[in-house]
Parts: structure tokens; sequence; C-alpha cells
């Protein structure tokens, strides 16, 4: 392999712990693959920035996490190592929620991003993405956050505008 120069930048707003909603965009062998996803723990009121995310996502080997890494544990990327991806790149959109220590306060807004979740999949899927993941329950998100957080995800995401 040759030697190369390559930059890593981050937005410093993307080290902030809160609830948000993020695309997971990858240039894999296979072609582009999406991954959509959350911040938040399924148990707890943990809740931590999507730079936290992505870095588990392409770590292979995280050490004792229970949270879901798409290239350690989705099939689609079974005999994929980032290294072999031409681009992995997250568009997240938020701290939609600030982060909270109110159990009843973070079920709820967490309630509010999985509904979210959920219509950006369907979204992305039906206007022509390849979206590897699915959500089967159904909720109904909050529609003024939902056509404001959707607006942002239009901007990376265009077919979203058809």
């Amino acid at each position: 392999m040759p030697i190369r120069t390559h930059t890593l930048s981050i937005p410093g707003a993307t080290t902030m712990d809160g609830l948000w909603l993020y695309v997971l965009r990858v240039e894999s062998p296979e072609g582009e693959l999406i991954y959509v996803g959350m911040t938040g723990s399924n148990n707890g009121t943990i809740a931590k920035s999507p730079f936290r995310r992505f870095w588990i996502h392409i770590d292979r080997i995280p050490k004792n996490s229970t949270t879901y890494s798409v290239f350690k544990q989705s099939p689609c990327f079974a005999d994929i190592d980032p290294w072999q991806c031409g681009e992995i790149r997250m568009v997240a959109v938020g701290p939609i929620f600030p982060a909270t220590t109110d159990k009843h306060e973070f079920d709820e807004q967490k309630r509010k991003i999985l509904a979210m979740e959920r219509e950006l999949i369907n979204d992305l899927s039906t206007t022509g993405y390849q979206v590897i993941n699915e959500i089967s329950k159904r909720r109904v998100p909050d529609p003024e956050l939902w056509q404001r957080v959707r607006a942002e995800f239009a901007v990376h995401f265009p077919k979203l505008n058809a």
C-alpha cells in the first residue's frame, strides 16, 4: 500500500452529547451503502456525541462495547473492512435534544427520535438510496420537528427534495 497523507477533520459541535439523528454513508467496494442511526442508549440516559458513534461504527474491535457497530455486525459489511472503502461519511443532525439525566424525559425524547429515524429510513429508501437497515415498529413523528430535521438531511441527500 502506498504511503499517503490523509486529512481528518470534524466540526467541533459533533463532539456534543445529546440525541442526534445521523446517516452513515459508505462508499464500499459493493457500491454506496447507507445506515441510518441515532445516538442514545437502550438502557439508561446515555446519549453520546455523533463523533463517538462514528468511531464505534468504524472500529472493528471495540473494547467491551455493546453498542451496535455497522462494520462489525451488519451482514452487508461482513466481508468489508473500513480501509477498503473510498469514503465513510457521517451526516449528523442535532443535537435534536440535549443530554439529560432525567430518565422519563430521555425516554420521551428518544421515542421522538426513533419515529424520525424510521421516517428517514423510509424516505431515503423510497427516493432511491441503498439503505441497509429498517425499523418495523411504527411511530408517528412530531410533524413540525420532523420537517425541520428532514430539511437538514435533504441538503446532503438531494433526492429527498424530489
